[in-house]
């Protein structure tokens, strides 16, 4: 008797599933494919085997104590189907126009249930059985994570090398490091602007409306309020416009060496590639490149320069203050590593 087809995280059937089948008289030689979930019939997380033998299918799950639905003769079955809801799915079969669930599993695992959900539907259209379908991965997910990539084939975002892009990316830069020197110096001259008006506004509150022994003062804090908006509109401008000027030059850098490698390939490259993802990679990759470049300088490396600035200036105003602002900052960080480490994958 030849092995099974397992999809699931471990090699073998664990003893626990083969112990439930000896159970209810289930030989576990006559399993065909065996396909590991993640959620009980409660929505639980716990392990649960998908188990498709020739002429029928059940579900167990590791419980002990929980039901075993199934199993299932495969010529009684109308339809499989697959529900989705918030944060994973769930395989059916129609039964008499019934629903009747077999497993559930979260977002991680429904690669793996796609594959099988497409081989159910062709056996019950009478179609032989392609094991090759099974074990060959689908191009539109992620074989690591399971969530669906931008487009067939394409890298996934979360399991990609950000590092190693961002550093290669910063490499790029090189070529234009004066107009990036610039970049960032105009950069720090618009955070110095975005911190003069809370300063001037201290100075207000405390020596001119509380105390009123610098009433005089009042006109020139207005102007300073005043100006100090004027030239950060000005200061914002001239990095909007160096952003894009850089990302455009590194886009237009990136295109023409992706170019010029496309003609070093042999004519078997074109024949195994796809026109589309070609077309893909020069065209939608690259405009990428350059949003993030532009992302970059106007978003994650100005907002951290803000937040470094920012509380420099909280401690410069009121150190015990500061202190009990910068309090829930540690759970902000552990709840975001959380969320984007252990629920991002399953809902995502």
């Amino acid at each position: 008797m030849s092995a099974p087809i397992i999809l699931a995280d471990t090699a073998t059937i664990p003893s626990e599933i083969i112990n439930r089948l000896d159970s209810i008289g289930i030989d576990p030689n006559d399993i065909k494919i065996a396909v590991e979930g993640d959620l009980n019939e409660e929505g639980l997380i716990m392990p649960t085997w998908l188990l498709i033998a020739s002429d029928s299918i059940l579900s167990v799950p590791a419980g002990r104590n929980r039901p075993i639905t199934g199993p299932l003769l495969l010529d009684e079955i109308d339809a499989f189907r697959i529900k989705t809801f918030v944060g994973g799915a769930s395989l059916q079969a129609v039964l008499d126009g019934l629903p009747v669930t077999l497993t559930r599993y979260t977002n991680r695992h429904r690669e793996r249930f796609s594959r099988v959900s497409t081989h159910l539907r062709r056996v019950g259209e009478g179609l032989d059985f392609q094991p090759e379908l099974l074990v060959k991965p689908d191009p539109r997910f992620c074989t690591i994570c399971g969530i669906v990539l931008p487009s067939a084939g394409s890298a996934c975002p979360r399991c990609v090398n950000q590092g190693a892009i961002f550093w290669r990316t910063f490499k790029l830069l090189s070529s234009y490091a004066p107009w990036a020197a610039c970049l960032f110096v105009f950069m720090l001259i618009g955070i110095g602007f975005d911190l003069l008006p809370p300063y001037f506004i201290r100075i207000l509150v405390d020596d001119v409306l509380t105390s009123r022994e610098h009433v005089n003062w009042l006109p020139w804090l207005v102007l300073g309020l005043a100006g100090a908006s004027l030239f950060q509109n000005l200061v914002n401008i001239c990095v909007a416009r160096l952003s894009s000027f850089i990302g455009t030059r590194i886009t237009t850098d990136v295109r023409q060496q992706l170019f010029d490698r496309l003609e070093q390939m042999s004519i078997d490259y074109y024949d195994k590639m796809e026109v589309g993802q070609l077309m893909n990679r020069c065209i939608s990759d690259v405009q990428s490149l350059q949003g993030f470049v532009d992302q970059m300088a106007q978003g994650f490396l100005i907002n951290l320069l803000m937040i470094v600035s920012i509380g420099g200036m909280l401690f410069y105003l009121d150190d015990q203050l500061a202190f009990y602002v910068l309090i829930p900052v540690p759970f902000v960080v552990v709840g975001t590593l959380y969320f984007y480490r252990r629920i991002y994958p399953k809902y995502y």
